[in-house]
């Protein structure tokens, strides 16, 4: 709460020199959290489509023109829903992490009110996981995980494009979609003996699992890897109203 306050103080003084837009916006998402091993797993293990959501206060300074900064503060949800079956029983498993994102955009505002805005996020996720899992027609289980190789922080490549609406002349409803993508890994690479020591069934996500690549070998019994790295994205549809001060 003391960082949004702060925010929405920065952004009032610099009102006083050129144009700012302050406000919140809503955000209904379409997450993904992408694994080459989980792409290539066929019929035991599929993606299914998920949805989050998010919420943020947001600024636009504009530097001059049409071009502006946007600073964007916010809390939001990454979920990736999978289904498959093993030993003839279908599943589903749901992971979810919250995350307080940190945004900043270029953004490029048109005298007609249509933006563009392109820049990096900084997402930094809560201490625990939570997974939910459906086996057959068994009850949901949910589990709260702590993951130590799931990495805290997500650094996100993000465009976005969208319009601003005048309501009057300060008030402003902005409408928008916005796309982003994991640019590191949000997975460790685990050891042979890390492998060996993994306690499969209290402390690790499943995309952790399948980020390893884990094997058996049929006539040897050896566990083997093929690790591939993990990137979220998301899709966006996001509805904020905007007060503006200044020129």
């Amino acid at each position: 709460m003391k960082s949004i306050i702060s925010l929405i103080a920065v952004l009032s003084l610099m009102s006083a020199q050129a144009q700012t837009y302050v406000g919140a916006k809503g955000a209904a998402m379409n997450t993904w959290i992408l694994n080459k091993n989980i792409f290539d797993s066929g019929d035991e293990l599929d993606y299914k489509g998920s949805f989050a959501g998010g919420f943020s206060v947001a600024g636009l300074h504009m530097l001059g023109g049409q071009s502006g900064v946007a600073l964007n503060l916010g809390v939001s949800n990454l979920k990736q829903q999978t289904q498959g079956k093993a030993d003839n029983t279908e599943y589903e498993n749901e992971s979810k992490m919250k995350y307080t994102d940190i945004g900043v955009f270029y953004t490029y505002l048109s005298e007609g009110g249509l933006f563009i805005e392109v820049g990096p996020q900084f997402s930094f996720r809560n201490e625990t996981i939570t997974e939910t899992q459906n086996k057959g027609d068994s009850n949901e289980q949910e589990l709260s995980i702590k993951d130590d190789y799931v990495n805290d922080m997500i650094v996100y490549g993000v465009f976005g494009i969208g319009g601003m609406i005048n309501l009057n002349e300060e008030i402003k409803l902005s409408l928008g979609l916005r796309f982003g993508y994991g640019l590191n890994d949000m997975t460790t690479e685990l050891s042979d003996s890390q492998i060996a020591e993994l306690d499969i069934d209290i402390d690790r996500s499943e995309f952790t699992l399948y980020s390893q690549g884990l094997s058996i070998d049929d006539t040897t019994f050896e566990l083997s890897s093929d690790y591939m790295s993990t990137h979220p994205a998301f899709a966006s549809f996001n509805l904020g109203l905007y007060y503006c001060f200044g020129k």
